[in-house]
């Protein structure tokens, strides 16, 4: 073979062994397992391997929400309510909903943000809404109850899913207040029998 021909050849298997390289660094395939750590200044500070990032001088794992998992800061994850996890693709999620809550929007990143303890759209669960209620705000207290009766309205019955039934203004069998009822022909006017 030639000299210019063994020359040609070189010079092919070099493009194709760089055009290889660039490729393989370019898909991640090939790189170097120790990112440098910068400082606040951009002075290097601490060589950190793949899965890991620099905070306060020291590598932390990318999987620990108490560092904000892969985020560009060291802040800790916030999730309202909840405990904290770095997700599969290592970004701040909930991991459990706090007593009392949950996560009724299916927005993980908004943590747990309803208390289905006292919420009505979400009495117990998520899925539970409260009846409206005659004369009442509507509430939750281990169940759909009346938050607080109108006013001049009072639950005399003791039952909440009728609301507040009685108008204690008006109403001669509970003027004023329950079970107080005006004398035999006497009638019950803002609250007073007369």
């Amino acid at each position: 073979m030639s000299r210019r021909r063994l020359e040609i050849a070189a010079l092919a298997v070099l493009f194709v062994v760089l055009g290889a390289g660039t490729l393989l660094m370019r898909h991640g395939r090939w790189r170097n397992p120790l990112r440098q750590a910068l400082s606040p200044s951009g002075a290097p500070m601490v060589d950190c391997a793949d899965g890991s990032k620099a905070c306060g001088g020291q590598c932390v794992s990318m999987d620990d929400p108490a560092h904000g998992c892969a985020a560009d800061s060291c802040e800790a994850c916030v999730t309202e309510n909840a405990t904290a996890r770095c997700n599969a693709i290592r970004m701040c999620a909930v991991d459990v909903c706090h007593r009392g809550f949950a996560d009724c929007d299916a927005n993980r990143s908004n943590g747990c943000e309803t208390n289905v303890l006292i919420d009505p759209d979400h009495c117990g669960n998520c899925d539970t809404v409260c009846p409206p209620l005659a004369h009442a705000e509507r509430g939750c207290g281990g169940g759909c109850t009346i938050w607080r009766c109108d006013s001049g309205y009072r639950d005399c019955d003791g039952a909440a899913g009728n609301g507040c039934e009685r108008d204690i203004m008006n109403d001669a069998l509970h003027c004023g207040r329950c079970q107080h009822a005006c004398p035999a022909g006497q009638r019950c006017a803002r609250g007073r029998c007369a």
